[in-house]
């Protein structure tokens, strides 16, 4: 119902400014209040005049929601309550700047003096941002031009060598510096580091996260925006502390809202080496490959989405070197991998040898129909000529364990090659399997092993034959504990340990 005004419909009520109580029939406000200890709303009633005294930008607001046939002098009461009005107004739109000016002067402030030395100082950082040497000699530069980003810098790189200074304690003239004072210095040089990154920082929304690196800010993440929150956050991508930005993770509130990407090679410094694009899989991405070409640095590209690759947009970049396809953090759904895997040439990604595939799949769909079962993507990639060099494949966090069918189609698509590193965690591998998949790659990390309640398995170490075969006693948090023969006794290993060999 909100505020509004209306006949008192009896002679109960009291009106809370004065406690007087309010005829049955006259005008009277009517308040909706959240008292403290009541979870439904209440209200409170008052004399228009009483209310027009204390509360009247609540008479402003219940002015527009009068009863049929309420009868008051409503031109005394505006008139009455317009100064207040127009007064409050004023105050919340002068706060509302003040904020508004503090944000763009915390985005506009500690500029980088745009002096020559400082700017090719800068330059040589492009290629490689976490040279110490380099950065050094940037922290004396910027501390010369009085900017407090050279005096987070030469502090950061003192701690991470264990020289920082000690810093000063007024009154205290001993000589000698006990554990208690190193303890002190140490909590003293990270509050100050923490203010000065706090000085230095981008304003972000709540949820958002920026990790600070020497200096700068490397890894930024934007979680679940919509395209106008993007809009009204572009100004943050030419603030200094994002110059040598390393690592991006941008979501989208919905699939109406991804079509910023196509902005993106706008705005995101050149600088990025990891790009991660969307959490939802029903998601369109397009644009993605637009960006990714304007990113000469970039190493690892992680994208969950449809539409990312398709023979119009063609994703292409000469360094990126590792491919992380359906990397979904929040939802379920049937994926895009299998329309996906044809359109990602190795002619236009000559640098990726690692393929990292999170499968997203419907767990009650028939595991031998599945278009995107291990099986069929392993013929899709190697019909591609991925598996000619890829050194890495990873098929991580899969509803469904693997099958005969999937080991037997990856071997084929791999032919006479072998990877040099083949990972399966977080999907379950039948014991059974684990020797032939083994025999695909020269690494096989496998924690997961799907072991019946009643199987006995033996194990052995391939470098220490003298052991003979041990008993698994148990396994847990990826570690597995063997019961040799004695004098050996029981050994405790990692689950994918590539040098044990398991029996059933």
């Amino acid at each position: 119902m909100g505020n509004r005004i209306e006949i008192a419909k009896s002679g109960r009520s009291k009106c809370v400014t004065c406690n007087e109580v309010i005829a049955k029939g006259t005008p009277r406000l009517s308040e909706e209040y959240n008292d403290i200890g009541i979870p439904d709303l209440i209200h409170r009633f008052y004399h228009l005049k009483c209310a027009a005294a204390v509360h009247p930008e609540v008479v402003a607001a219940a002015l527009q929601h009068v009863d049929h046939g309420v009868v008051f002098d409503r031109a005394e009461i505006e008139a009455k309550i317009a100064p207040a009005v127009q007064r409050a107004t004023e105050l919340r739109k002068a706060k509302y700047l003040a904020q508004q000016a503090e944000k763009d002067a915390k985005t506009k402030a500690f500029v980088v003096p745009a002096d020559d030395t400082t700017t090719e100082l800068l330059a040589q950082l492009d290629g490689n941002p976490e040279d110490p040497g380099t950065l050094a000699v940037v922290a004396d530069q910027l501390q010369a031009r009085g900017d407090i980003r050279g005096e987070l810098i030469a502090l950061q790189l003192a701690i991470a060598a264990g020289s920082a200074p000690a810093l000063s304690l007024e009154g205290d003239d001993d000589e000698e510096t006990d554990a208690a004072d190193l303890i002190g210095d140490s909590e003293r040089r990270s509050r100050r580091c923490a203010e000065l990154m706090e000085k230095l920082s981008v304003p972000l929304d709540p949820g958002d996260k920026a990790v600070w690196g020497v200096g700068f800010i490397r890894r930024l993440e934007l979680i679940g925006k919509n395209g106008t929150r993007l809009s009204a956050l572009a100004p943050i991508w030419t603030h200094p502390s994002l110059r040598f930005l390393s690592e991006l993770r941008l979501t989208f509130s919905s699939n109406l809202d991804t079509g910023f990407i196509a902005r993106l090679h706008e705005l995101v410094p050149k600088s990025l080496r990891r790009l991660e694009l969307g959490d939802h899989v029903e998601q369109a991405l397009a644009g993605t490959a637009a960006l990714v070409a304007q990113l000469p640095h970039l190493e690892v590209l992680s994208i969950s989405g449809k539409a990312y690759a398709t023979r119009e947009e063609v994703l292409a970049h000469p360094a990126l070197r590792r491919l992380e396809l359906g990397v979904v953090r929040r939802y379920e759904g049937s994926g895009e991998l299998p329309n996906v895997i044809p359109f990602l040439a190795p002619k236009s990604l000559p640098a990726v040898d690692t393929i990292v595939i999170h499968p997203h799949y419907n767990v009650d769909e028939d595991q031998r129909s599945r278009p995107d079962a291990l099986g069929h993507i392993a013929t899709s990639l190697g019909a591609r000529g991925w598996f000619k060099r890829l050194a890495c494949f990873a098929w991580i966090h899969a509803t469904h364990a693997i099958t005969h069918d999937d080991v037997t189609q990856l071997a084929e698509a791999l032919g006479k090659r072998k990877l040099a590193r083949l990972d399966l965690t977080g999907t379950k591998v039948p014991l059974a399997l684990r020797d032939k998949l083994a025999r695909l790659a020269t690494e096989l990390v496998a924690p997961d092993l799907d072991v019946g309640d009643d199987q006995t398995v033996y194990i052995e170490h391939v470098n220490k034959p003298e052991w003979g075969r041990g008993k698994l006693v148990r396994r847990n948090e990826g570690k597995v504990e063997v019961e040799f023969p004695k004098p050996i006794g029981k050994k405790v290993f990692k689950a994918d340990a590539p040098f044990l060999k398991l029996f059933a």
